[in-house]
């Protein structure tokens, strides 16, 4: 069996008659810039698995984006064909058949050495994408499938997306070892994502911090039998959550592998089985094979021959790279971080989360992470102040403000505390940082308003 999808059984003999027929009735021997709205079904990954059977270009592309945003992809980037898409109001297409259409004139061809275009979450104006090579991303699944022992019994389930890249890297890494991928649209806290689960013994279960929290009692409560391999990347995931599936995985004979990756580099950086190396929790694990991870005042910098050909935001920019010279084989992470003498991975902050404070470098996810046991905290700040949002927070503004202080060795006047409403948080689970300074802004704007209102009353 190759995929399991809407209750029918796809094996690879089947899946591959069914990618020939899909190359030859929409791509050609001279391939095409195809986007897919990566619906969580067998015609996404039928589609997705043609493209790299031609000389063709894929991205993918948010199902759950609204039409605005899928129009401003599609004129940005011309795609020859576009799968998935219920209706597209656009002249230059028409329907060839049902969720196919192909465009009437022009487009783009499929560019001879970018294979994949990963849009990037959160781009702001023009949908900026990640340009990756073939070669590039086949190295960096066989150092998953190295990694994590994948081989033909290996089962995966669509827990995350398909147009997310560490979703991606599941669908890739498990058909390449020549397992098994479920593929459902149900979410992971839903009980008919379990029940299928269960019923099609899934062996290995995937997903980000926000989902392994939200999952924390509900394994609990019950564990399927056939699972035996969870993996976590896409952000920290507090050491107690950690703890507790390190627990959890040891009693029921599984592995807990904690991943580091980014889209640039496609996608996995690092891994490690902590039920293996709890000594090690914490850590994001040493680089998969062939990879190199060095530091550069504090920045992680990572050699792999998956490292992207660079970043792209239209059809003129993907001709245009590829009359330019070759990638460079390493990308500036912008993550801080260390490596120990066993060649494990510690990540500390964000080059981009650092501000210089009387001289001295201060990384707010340190100070965030300093904070986390008082409650529902997050960190914002400049090279002018640091300030401590805080939600439903009962202790003392000042005392919490002395104590982080003087843990970062910082006078007590480049802090500051802003109660808030709530932490703002993305589709992700994440902190929504920008969302948060704007949040902040308004707060204090309203807080002052009231003083000068306050100040115009007689006495």
């Amino acid at each position: 069996m190759a995929v399991i999808a809407e209750g029918e059984t796809i094996t690879y003999g089947e899946l591959g008659r069914l990618v020939d027929e899909f190359a030859k009735r929409h791509l050609g021997q001279d391939g095409a810039l195809v986007a897919i709205v990566a619906e969580p079904n067998l015609r996404t990954i039928v589609a997705y698995l043609a493209s790299f059977a031609t000389p063709s270009t894929v991205m993918l592309v948010d199902p759950l984006s609204a039409s605005e945003a899928l129009a401003q992809t599609i004129e940005a980037y011309e795609p020859q064909l576009v799968v998935g898409a219920q209706s597209l109001d656009h002249e230059l297409y028409r329907e060839s058949e049902p969720h196919h259409w192909i465009r009437r004139v022009g487009g783009a061809s499929g560019a001879t050495s970018t294979k994949l275009i990963m849009l990037t979450s959160g781009s702001m104006g023009m949908p900026k994408g990640v340009a990756l090579g073939e070669p590039g991303v086949r190295a960096n699944t066989l150092g998953i499938i190295d990694r994590l022992e994948l081989d033909p019994q290996s089962r995966a389930v669509t827990s995350l997306p398909l147009h997310y890249a560490f979703g991606l890297s599941v669908l890739h890494s498990h058909l390449t070892a020549g397992g098994s991928l479920v593929v459902t649209g149900q979410r992971p806290t839903s009980r008919r994502f379990w029940d299928t689960v269960t019923a099609n013994e899934v062996t290995h279960l995937a997903g980000v911090s926000l989902m392994y929290e939200l999952l924390q009692s509900r394994l609990v409560r019950g564990w399927p039998p056939s699972l035996r391999q969870l993996s976590h990347s896409g952000g920290r995931l507090a050491p107690e959550v950690q703890s507790s599936y390190l627990e959890l995985a040891s009693q029921h004979g599984a592995q807990f592998f904690l991943m580091y990756g980014q889209t640039e580099v496609m996608t996995r950086i690092s891994a490690f089985d902590l039920t293996r190396r709890p000594d090690k929790l914490g850590s994001v694990g040493v680089p998969i094979e062939g990879v190199e991870v060095v530091r550069d005042d504090g920045e992680l910098i990572v050699r792999s021959p998956s490292t992207m050909q660079g970043y792209v935001d239209s059809a003129r920019a993907l001709r245009n790279m590829q009359r330019s010279e070759p990638p460079r084989g390493f990308h500036r992470t912008g993550d801080l971080g260390t490596v120990d003498e066993d060649g494990f991975i510690w990540i500390t902050g964000r080059t981009t989360r650092t501000v210089k404070q009387f001289g001295k470098r201060v990384s707010l996810d340190e100070v965030e992470a300093f904070l986390r046991p008082s409650g529902n905290v997050a960190v914002i700040g400049t090279d002018a102040e640091i300030v401590i949002c805080v939600a439903e927070y009962q202790g003392d503004p000042d005392e919490l403000v002395t104590r982080t202080a003087r843990a970062a060795r910082l006078p007590a006047s480049a802090l500051s505390v802003v109660p808030v409403p709530g932490i703002p948080r993305t589709t992700r689970g994440k902190v929504n940082y920008p969302a948060l300074t704007l949040l902040v802004a308004a707060q204090r704007e309203n807080v002052e308003r009231l003083s000068a209102e306050a100040r115009k009353e007689p006495t």
